[in-house]
């Protein structure tokens, strides 16, 4: 007799938790002094790093920098740094590793991934979001993504002050419209595997 057993082509995971101990007032302080200063990422507000904040490598971003490569090490078993400190002759701007996000009511993130679309190899591999102020209906983060060439599929995450989410970097997503009359404050990163 014959046995059927089913096996996985393709996943990709994805992690999702809580960092209580990063001090999201703190960052919440610096990344919106830097705004103030329009210090982007991209004069063209058009450009999709026109809405990307450069943020100071304090002591703060430090801290969630480590937590977020311990979390990924603890749960994946692989290693990863930022990919300005694991390739800085490609990654030569820093701020291209970390940066910040704030959405005033109406804005949103269009679609997009993080990959080195020349050459995968130098990175980034892994991007994470670490939602630093989401007041209600702030706006929730989407994955897009093709389980095969017919299909566009969809997976909602709700963005929660003080969580986390690590995904790799050529997953495309978005982020849906800020509905409150408040700020909505991400710190976003991009990270390298180490051991690729």
């Amino acid at each position: 007799m014959l046995k059927a057993e089913q096996k996985t082509l393709y996943s990709c995971d994805y992690i999702f938790g809580y960092l209580p101990e990063i001090d999201t007032r703190a960052i919440e302080k610096m990344v919106l002094e830097n705004h103030a200063k329009k210090r982007v990422m991209h004069e063209d507000p058009n450009n999709i790093r026109g809405e990307d904040i450069r943020i100071d490598y304090d002591d703060n971003i430090k801290k969630l920098k480590n937590k977020l490569c311990s979390q990924y090490e603890l749960i994946s078993g692989r290693k990863i740094e930022l990919s300005c400190d694991a390739n800085s002759k490609i990654h030569k701007d820093r701020n291209e590793s970390y940066w910040a996000i704030v959405h005033d009511r109406g804005e949103t993130t269009q679609l997009h991934s993080h990959e080195n679309f020349k050459n995968y190899a130098v990175g980034p591999h892994i991007s994470a979001a670490f939602w630093v102020k989401v007041p209600e209906n702030g706006g929730d983060f989407v994955f897009q993504y093709s389980p095969n060439k017919y299909m566009v599929s969809e997976t909602t995450m709700k963005s929660i002050e003080g969580y986390f989410l690590i995904f790799d970097s050529t997953l495309q997503h978005r982020v849906t419209e800020n509905l409150s009359n408040d700020q909505r404050i991400v710190v976003s990163m991009n990270f390298n595997l180490v051991d690729i």
